[in-house]
């Protein structure tokens, strides 16, 4: 009866799980034998459930030493909790494929021996991306750290940048286009085949190494404006059709990735990623990948050009001194200022931030508090002034870390691109235009994606009579304001409650509209600093909390406002580690 029982048990597993049952006797010295197998076996190890019952060595043999001690070792352990044994490995089946393997079963001393009964399931797509994962983390860890980029070697930084590339991505061409503003022009300076071949130093007379804006105005018009070029079937994308006779055919080319390289606001050149005599689809990921290594590039240029400046400061040094010492102090100055300007090698990503000269110059008693989590952050914030008002937004993306600052980078190119190219002013038309943008550039290639961003945007105009017209729109993040009339009584502004994110329907921002008497106060913050475990019993700090520091202290200067806010968050937080970004804007009209 008790045999049966257990057989039913295995047979209703079997039905359950999508994986193969096993049921393993365990010699005392570790040798094994299979007593049963589920006919789904052949699929997932390659030999039928005769051949392993009849000869589970066939099995054995696809497992490495380093798995199979790992198994002995949790058998061990099972025996002595008496838990489930649960084995991750990979094996090689006969054909010569890879196959992670999670195994989950119970064991039993039978005292002559052990019984093992369990179950297989194949894990190999969840292992090969977080594999790939790790590949491009470990692939832009190298970049950062290489002195060819520390040290801003620029001769040496296309070379560099695409063997990188080319070994992480495993393209078949990778490739280094330097794009000529004043002839508007790119050329192939160098490029990687099939990562067997020396890098080639390419004739800018060659015609199949230089394009022409005047010969492919649809491309580069894109290349220009768009943050990238997906063209999984590029004989047939609208942007890059054009290269089909000239350039595509002929290196039997039919997938292109193309990632525009920015410095200081122009495009200095593009990332060139091809596929040859097959299509390949491209993924979020290795587009996030090769913006990264933009930035990283960006920065080698920076350094390049603090090491001219540095050599010109020399030069003059020695054949100047006596005009130098005159203007030391002007000088230094200078220099300060370059330098300061080029120190975010640890955060590439404050290329997208404002400077605080720009919010200061119309919100002259302001704040902004801003701590990533990590290195970089999915939060960010955003501001653009006119001599009539100024537009102001925070920001967080899904995410933080490199995740989040791959798709912050991309909605911030989004926000900016909308505000300079259609000339809005209204923050809810800026939102939905901004969502629109967002679904346009997702909906081409990447319509499975699930992220977005929250965002609260407002536009502040000042009156004659002292007061301000505070115009105000918000995905998911809410409105703040207190007024010196009303005895400065925090009330909020509630946002639209969807977030800026890839959508079949279409949604409107609701706008609204505040007029505000001077030295009243607004704030905007993303929901990190809410979400911060602590305390004495270690939970959410949330909302209400900090809101509350904020109007016990609402009447300090910002400067004062900023630093309570945060030794707030500290003392909350205490030891433990921070969970999110945080971004707290305060603005004083």
């Amino acid at each position: 009866m008790r045999k049966t029982s257990k057989l039913s048990h295995l047979l209703d597993l079997y039905k359950s799980f999508p994986g193969v049952l096993v049921k393993i006797r365990i010699n005392l010295d570790f040798s094994e034998d299979c007593l049963f197998i589920s006919e789904n076996c052949e699929q997932f190890f390659g030999f039928t459930d005769k051949e392993l019952i009849s000869n589970w060595g066939l099995f054995l043999k696809t497992i490495d030493v380093e798995n199979k001690n790992h198994f002995k070792k949790n058998i061990l352990k099972g025996l002595v909790s008496n838990e489930q044994v649960i084995v991750e490995g990979y094996l090689t089946k006969p054909d010569g494929e890879i196959k992670w393997f999670q195994l989950t079963g119970t064991i039993e001393d039978k005292k002559t021996h052990y019984l093992l009964q369990g179950v297989y399931v194949d894990i190999t797509t969840e292992k090969n991306k977080e594999i790939k994962d790790q590949k491009l983390k470990d692939a832009l860890l190298k970049l950062s750290r290489n002195p060819i980029i520390q040290t801003g070697k620029v001769s040496d930084i296309p070379s560099f940048c695409v063997k990188i590339i080319s070994e992480t991505l495993n393209v078949s061409r990778s490739s280094f286009w330097i794009f000529n503003e004043d002839e508007e022009v790119l050329f192939c300076d160098k490029l990687l085949l099939d990562k067997k071949v020396d890098f080639e130093d390419l004739n800018s007379g060659n015609k199949d190494k230089l394009l022409k804006r005047i010969d492919f105005p649809t491309y580069f018009e894109a290349m220009l404006n768009e943050p990238y070029i997906i063209a999984n079937d590029a004989l047939s994308h609208e942007y890059t059709n054009c290269f089909k006779d000239s350039y595509l055919i002929p290196n039997k080319i039919y997938s292109l990735l193309d990632v525009p390289i920015f410095h200081k606001g122009k495009v200095i050149g593009v990332l060139c990623q091809e596929e040859t005599n097959k299509y390949r689809n491209w993924e979020a990921s290795e587009v996030s990948f090769l913006f990264q290594i933009s930035e990283f590039i960006s920065y080698g240029f920076s350094i390049h050009e603090r090491n001219l400046f540095e050599e010109e400061m020399e030069f003059m040094n020695q054949n100047l001194q006596q005009l130098i010492e005159k203007k030391t102090e002007e000088i230094e100055t200078k220099n300060k200022d370059i330098l300061d300007s080029i120190r975010y090698a640890e955060r590439i990503q404050k290329t997208i931030l404002p400077e605080e000269s720009e919010y200061k110059s119309f919100f002259t008693d302001s704040f902004v508090l801003y701590k990533p989590k990590d290195i970089v952050a999915g939060d960010f914030y955003w501001c653009m002034n006119t001599p009539e008002e100024m537009l102001f937004a925070v920001c967080d993306c899904t995410g933080h870390g490199i995740p989040g600052a791959f798709l912050s980078i991309i909605s911030y190119k989004i926000l900016k691109r909308v505000v300079e190219k259609f000339e809005l002013r209204e923050p809810g038309e800026i939102l939905d235009k901004v969502n629109e943008s967002f679904n346009d550039h997702f909906k081409k290639e990447l319509n499975t994606i699930k992220d977005g961003m929250e965002i609260g945007l407002v536009s502040v105009k000042k009156n004659e009579d002292n007061t301000a017209i505070v115009k105000y729109s918000g995905a998911n993040i809410s409105l703040y304001y207190a007024s010196p009339d009303e005895d400065f009584e925090l009330k909020k502004v509630k946002a639209t409650k969807q977030s800026i994110c890839f959508s079949e329907t279409k949604l409107k921002h609701e706008q609204f509209e505040i007029i505000l008497p001077k030295n009243a106060m607004i704030y905007l913050f993303t929901d990190g600093i809410f979400d911060q475990f602590g305390g004495e019993s270690g939970k959410k700090i949330k909302r209400n909390k900090i809101v509350k520091t904020i109007q016990k202290n609402i009447k300090e200067s910002c400067e004062n406002q900023s630093k309570l806010i945060f030794d707030e968050f500290n003392s909350w937080k205490g030891d433990l580690e921070q969970l999110d970004d945080i971004c707290v804007a305060g603005l004083k009209l």
